[in-house]
């Protein structure tokens, strides 16, 4: 025979399941009408990109490239002051030095065990192709020195991030001119 204890947990246990249903359906339930809401907004903006589309005399099935998603919404006091859709301008862009490819392709790490003059021209294709200013191959330079190669760096001043006098310092010690 179960006590008037485990009855009254057992009752409680009950209810907590029924509250972690009745929960669950709640949240479904939420999440459902939201989805609704959002399917309701799309064909809203569907139904607005249609008629303006056939407002600028356009065929009805095709969709103007240029009508941004931030239409607005009919309001008799901008009707005639103000266009019924915005458009997105696309601004050439020039030509600047691209600071997305530095993180994919670095320029390989000299020890000097191999040929200066032949990492030298890797590294001038690597700063060529990822349009490196002056100062930028001074430091991509500095930072790929490994082992002995890095004691010439370190003799020189503790500012110096000049590509030019950084390549003159190697070029002597690793390549001389005899």
């Amino acid at each position: 025979m179960a006590s008037g204890g485990d009855r009254e947990l057992d009752a409680l246990y009950e209810e907590q399941e029924q509250l972690r249903i009745h929960n669950q359906r709640l949240r479904l339930e939420s999440e459902i009408s939201g989805l609704q809401l959002e399917m309701d907004y799309m064909d809203t903006r569907l139904r607005d990109r249609k008629r303006l589309s056939q407002g600028a005399g356009m065929k009805p099935e095709a969709s103007s490239p240029c009508i941004s998603e931030h239409t607005r919404a009919p309001d008799p006091k901008y009707a005639e002051d103000t266009p019924k859709y915005v458009t997105k301008r696309r601004r050439p862009q020039a030509e600047t030095p691209s600071k997305e490819h530095t993180a994919i392709m670095r320029p390989a790490t000299y020890d000097g065990s191999g040929s200066w003059s032949d990492y030298k021209a890797h590294f001038d294709a690597c700063s060529e192709l990822k349009r490196w200013t002056e100062r930028e191959k001074g430091q991509y330079l500095a930072v790929s020195l490994r082992g002995q190669v890095q004691g010439v760096f370190g003799n020189l001043s503790k500012q110096c991030n000049d590509h030019t006098e950084l390549v003159v310092a190697l070029q002597e010690r690793f390549h001389p001119p005899n």
